[in-house]
């Protein structure tokens, strides 16, 4: 490999990790003016478009991957598989508990 050759990829190389930084700082809300000017300039670039899109991805899927996990944890499972449908107050209320009636008869000795 040539050294023009070597150096034009250094410089793609440089160019590529200036434009990434600025990528994440934009996605992370976390870029101010002068960042964004410069990122902007940088869009001209092909690689850095596609470098941009890659992030973007990124981004979005972890995004989704880490609220797919958090609404997991907060849903509460069904008691049963079977009788995951009952409320929470059983007996139902429709079906009051009488004295007497609803008794398990006496064990035999």
């Amino acid at each position: 490999m040539s050294a023009d050759n070597q150096n034009s990829l250094e410089n793609t190389q440089q160019l590529l990790d200036e434009a990434e930084a600025l990528i994440w700082g934009l996605l992370d809300e976390n870029i101010d003016a002068a960042s964004t000017e410069r990122l902007e300039k940088l869009l001209a670039h092909n690689e850095v478009r596609q470098r941009y899109v890659q992030c973007v991805e990124l981004h979005s899927d972890l995004q989704h991957l880490f609220n797919d996990k958090q609404e997991k944890q907060q849903e509460t499972p069904p008691k049963s598989p079977v009788l995951g449908s009952l409320s929470d107050s059983f007996p139902p209320i429709a079906f009051p508990i009488q004295p007497g009636l609803n008794s398990l008869p006496p064990l035999s000795e």
